[in-house]
């Protein structure tokens, strides 16, 4: 059996009520660090923003995941109405509007976040990278992973990540070397580390230069296909 995270794999000794007949073997999902890159100027961040027609000056936290309530969107949206922080906007992408449980747009409207809250809805996979570029943060607040590859993408591009500690995040994140982690379903927490993000800008962009070196040592996915083809012959004996 395969799993993603060591902290996948972990629920899944735990979830297997007869035991497991077998050892799991821990693949991360590669993550290309050669496209999913920091931005190299203020300019480029710019054209970014522009590229998705989101708001020049505002900082941005960036949350890609499919507007279901397991992927901590309420949490989020509460954390971010609790700080009233103005300068800070919320971009919302990962799924075409109705996909999910949850229609973010009126969610950010009870409370009050409408002027600060903008739903991208599905984001083409070659535009993904840009998106990332635009943001000055990032924030996933699910009740349950493997392994994020949205997180892994903002790590990649450089971007200062506030995660819960669920799956395998705490084997890419340091909590305040690397990033922030918090427990889920905490809102009050989920808060603080984003006001600690949100208002220490030298120490977020430390962050976020952390997070790009842990993020080379992921893998890409040529490198963790080859260790998954190891594994197969390895198990059929071919």
């Amino acid at each position: 059996m395969l799993a993603c995270s060591a902290g996948l794999a972990r629920d899944a000794e735990q979830w297997a009520t007869d035991g497991l007949s077998c050892s799991l073997e821990v693949v991360y999902n590669g993550i290309a660090t050669d496209i999913f890159t920091p931005v190299a100027s203020p300019e480029m961040k710019l054209a970014a923003r522009r590229q998705f027609g989101l708001p020049e000056k505002a900082r941005l936290l960036l949350c890609v995941a499919t507007p279901i309530v397991e992927k901590g969107w309420l949490d989020l949206l509460d954390a971010l109405a609790a700080l009233a922080l103005p300068d800070w906007h919320i971009v919302m992408a990962g799924a075409p509007r109705g996909a999910g449980d949850l229609d973010l747009i009126d969610e950010a409207a009870r409370r009050g976040l409408s002027g600060r809250a903008h739903w991208l809805g599905l984001v083409d996979a070659a535009q993904m990278p840009a998106l990332y570029q635009a943001a000055d943060a990032y924030a996933l607040a699910s009740h349950n992973e493997g392994l994020s590859n949205s997180v892994l993408e903002a790590m990649a591009t450089g971007l200062p990540v506030v995660a819960t500690d669920v799956g395998g995040h705490a084997e890419i994140i340091s909590d305040g070397l690397n990033g922030r982690l918090v427990p889920p379903r905490n809102v009050e927490k989920l808060a603080q580390a984003l006001r600690d993000t949100m208002l220490n800008p030298k120490l977020a962009a430390a962050w976020g230069q952390a997070a790009r070196l842990r993020a080379l040592r992921v893998g890409t996915p040529r490198e963790n296909a080859v260790h998954l083809k190891v594994y197969l012959e390895r198990v059929t004996g071919i």
